[in-house]
């Protein structure tokens, strides 16, 4: 099976991936914007066991030709909505971001360095009035867990072998250092915040685009 998960929902296509990897015995992720779109298929000997592939963040150079020569079942996850599935693809899965936001899904789009969608998930919560306090918290938490990840003790995350699966797969794009300078930016937001140094919209604005840009460097 190929499946395809995109569009601005990426907290819950990863939570679909997550799942689905759940049911596989080796899985195989291959970020192609790191790799300029170049795929090769992986050897033979991977395959004996129960074995998905995981391309991230493009489809691959000549995929109407490589894709359809995969024997095992196969993920292409893409952040943004794609207006034309491939012929190939078997189940395709579109996310789209509803009313439905929460701190949580702000932290999780923040975090994974999902910065376009995370600024409307932010306008959709400022909308609500949703308090400063609270959105400063749930970052402050989430970074906390991802630092607990990197120390390799998920189980301080959460007893939920999901929960502890989420928070490992957003460490992928953190690191130590990462976390120290997140941490400052966290500490100078919520400082000129309460200061009333600028509008609070506008310094949480600019601290996700920070903390984006942090996830992904």
């Amino acid at each position: 099976m190929i499946y395809l998960l995109h569009g601005q929902d990426t907290v819950s296509s990863r939570s679909f991936l997550l799942r689905l990897k759940e049911q596989y015995q080796v899985t195989t992720v291959i970020d192609l914007k790191k790799t300029k779109g170049v795929f090769e298929l992986p050897t033979e000997q991977l395959f004996e066991q129960k074995h998905l592939i995981v391309l991230e963040n493009s489809i691959p150079k000549d995929a109407d030709n490589l894709i359809p020569q995969v024997t095992n079942d196969l993920v292409i996850w893409l952040s943004d909505d794609l207006d034309t599935i491939p012929k190939w693809v078997g189940k395709n899965l579109s996310f789209k971001l509803t009313e439905n936001v929460s701190t949580f899904k702000l932290a999780d789009l923040v975090f994974s360095g999902q910065e376009k969608q995370a600024l409307l998930v932010l306008k959709n919560l400022l909308q609500k009035n949703t308090p400063m306090e609270l959105l400063i918290g749930s970052l402050v938490r989430q970074l906390r867990l991802i630092n607990f990840a990197l120390e390799d003790e998920v189980e301080k995350v959460s007893r939920n072998s999901f929960l502890q699966g989420k928070i490992k797969d957003q460490a992928r794009k953190w690191s130590k250092r990462k976390v120290k300078s997140a941490g400052l930016r966290l500490l100078k937001a919520d400082l000129s915040i309460k200061k009333g140094l600028l509008p609070a919209n506008l310094v949480f604005s600019k601290l996700i685009i920070d903390l984006c840009e942090i996830a992904n460097s």
